[in-house]
């Protein structure tokens, strides 16, 4: 079976539209709705590793689903062979009210040119990101799951969400052309550096036909149909059973155990 043949299968998709832009959002709705974005591995000590093939054993064989630099990069593949033309860049995570300046390149974003338009992809972000591809027009409202634009800023674009009457900014991405030596970098800062939020601290997300589901350390939040349900995990039982249930993720009781200890001790964090 060829990697399209495997990535297409995983998503239940028997068939896709003829039409570029109408297969790019089918794409875009089966991978976050089947492919959880998560870090548990890097929390339990398991380094990502980004060699392509290594990537595609570990979500579609394995079904541990990943972080941006794994499933934006799995994703970026399959579109390639699929004949799109396709570009990687990388971005700042700036929730919080983060400096642009100050903060490294810590995440991945894709972009697809179709009849001279950017398509904006990102299939693997944590928080109220893209539901669906979206077209690269600056202080437009994209009306997704949240309301989103690209802002301009410097020589690249603010990613920000409609909160409260006001546009609280998520990352910041230019269209630098990137490498996979650029994105072992960032993996490496990512999965390593001690201050890293990814060392600490469990986020985790997965869209569903009605809403998502999110993790912030150890809680569960569900958005359904416009409203929101919090679940506080207090056992590893039950983190071992809300993630296998709710992320798809096949977690087992030893490695529930070892993350619930590890973030039994994390405050909740406000980012999803």
């Amino acid at each position: 079976m060829s990697f399209v043949e495997r990535y297409l299968h995983y998503l239940g998709l028997t068939s896709l539209p003829e039409d570029p832009l109408a297969r790019l959002r089918t794409l875009h709705a089966a991978n976050q709705q089947r492919i959880p974005f998560n870090n548990v591995d890097v929390l339990l000590g398991r380094l990502p590793l980004l060699d392509p093939d290594e990537v595609a054993d570990k979500v579609l064989t394995r079904g541990r689903g990943g972080y941006c630099f794994e499933l934006n990069g799995l994703f970026s593949r399959l579109l390639r062979e699929l004949g799109y033309d396709v570009h990687v860049h990388l971005g700042k995570m700036l929730a919080g009210g983060a400096i642009v300046e100050e903060r490294p390149r810590t995440h991945m974003v894709v972009s697809v040119l179709i009849d001279g338009q950017r398509w904006m992809c990102d299939v693997s972000f944590g928080a109220r990101g893209l539901t669906d591809t979206a077209p690269l027009i600056e202080d437009v409202p994209i009306v997704q799951l949240d309301t989103l634009r690209y802002h301009r800023y410097g020589d690249g674009y603010l990613m920000q969400t409609r909160r409260h009457d006001n546009w609280e900014t998520l990352y910041w991405f230019d269209l630098q052309e990137t490498w996979m030596a650029d994105w072992i970098m960032s993996n490496h800062y990512s999965s390593t550096f001690p201050a890293s939020p990814f060392l600490h601290n469990l986020m985790a997300l997965r869209l569903t036909g009605h809403g998502r589901i999110t993790f912030n350390n150890l809680r569960m939040a569900e958005l359904r149909d416009g409203v929101r349900h919090e679940t506080l995990i207090s056992s590893p039982q039950q983190l071992y059973t809300l993630i296998n249930q709710h992320l798809l993720l096949p977690l087992n009781q030893a490695d529930a155990g070892a993350l619930f200890t590890r973030l039994a001790a994390q405050p909740a964090i406000n980012i999803v």
